[in-house]
Formats: C-alpha cells, structure tokens, sequence
C-alpha cells in the first residue's frame, strides 16, 4: 500500500488517485471514512503484505466450507474469504480435504446458527471440531494429504467457464471429485484422524 507521499511522486498515479477518491467522496455514507481507510479497511490488504508463499483459503459463509489451496505470491484474497498461511503444500493440502469434507459439513451443521437464508456464521465451527494440528510423521495425516492433492488435481481439470455461481462452481468440483474415487477415501481418513484426535484428548 502506498502512502499519500508515495503516491505523490507517481504524477500519472496521483491523477487518478484523485479521480477516484473524488468519486468515493461523493458516494460514502460517512465522512470518517477515507478511501485509503476503506481500502485497507481492519487490515484487509495490509495484513496480507508480505504474502505468505501457501494459503489455505476458504469460504466465509454459506451452509459448508469450500477450501483450496493458494500457491500464487502475487494472489491477494478478496474479503468475503477467509486465509490462513501453512508451512507446506503437503499441510494445505491436508486441511483443505479436511474443511472440503461431508463429515466436517455434517458436524459443522449441528453446530451452525440459522438465519433467513439457511446456516450462517460457519467460518470458525470447524475449529471446534477434533481437527489435528498438521504432522507429516502421522501416517493418517500424511495420507489425507495427498488424497487432498489428488483431489485439488482433479478440481483443476474442470471447466468452470460456463458457470455462473460460486455454488454452481463447487457442485462441478465435488462431483468430479467423488467421480475419481476419492471423496469416499477421505472420508475414512478424516473420520480416523477426528477419531484418533478425540481419543488423544
């Protein structure tokens, strides 16, 4: 994020800078708000800076968690998603099969308030779930990991180009998915490892 001083010094910039804050002074509701403010708003961007090599990212709402796995440097996530940084691909690959799972979809369910339009405020539920801290020596962890790559493989080759929503979208994927064999795989692991965590506790 640039500073005001920053920008100043970029003359091409600075124009429309000011073009659009001019815009924005217009339309906000409130006088409080600068357009820098609302641009980095609670640290939307800023938190993101430096970005973190591998993300999982996840939906924010709805009734079950979409999660992938981000590899891109140069990706800044949109605000209506959630992301956490992984040490390893192998370990975002792990949690996004987990969140991307029906046993998860289903105990996060029975946990979820309702609202007008069905289940609301999921992001945080399946943190109260039996979901292990990531370990590459666990042999279950470690599969579950690379049943998650083969699945985030399988996702990739979908064509999405005709899809208009995001629920759309994700129905395409989890039936590709479950098509190549592996959704009814990671369901076992993922209920071994909720198991295993559960009776460790």
């Amino acid at each position: 994020m640039l500073t005001a001083s920053q920008r100043a010094k970029y003359p091409l910039l600075q124009k429309r800078w000011e073009t659009i804050e001019a815009v924005w002074d217009s339309l906000k509701r409130t006088a409080k708000i600068t357009l820098d403010d609302q641009i980095d708003w609670q640290g939307k961007l800023g938190k993101q800076v430096p970005t973190p090599s591998i993300r999982v990212v996840c939906s924010r709402s709805g009734n079950r968690i979409a999660a992938a796995v981000c590899t891109d440097p140069e990706a800044l996530i949109e605000q209506t998603l959630c992301w956490m940084p992984v040490a390893s691909e192998a370990e975002g690959h792990y949690l996004a099969a987990v969140l991307n799972g029906d046993i998860v979809a289903a105990q996060t369910a029975a946990k979820q308030s309702k609202g007008l339009f069905g289940g609301r405020d999921i992001v945080r539920l399946p943190w109260r779930l039996w979901i292990a801290r990531y370990d590459a020596a666990n042999a279950i962890h470690a599969t579950i990991a690379a049943l998650g790559a083969q699945a985030a493989a399988t996702a990739a080759t979908v064509d999405l180009s005709t899809v208009s929503t995001f629920t759309a979208g994700r129905a395409l994927v989890r039936a590709a998915v479950t098509a190549a064999g592996l959704s009814p795989k990671i369901e076992v692991e993922v209920t071994a490892m909720l198991e295993e965590t559960e009776a460790a506790s």
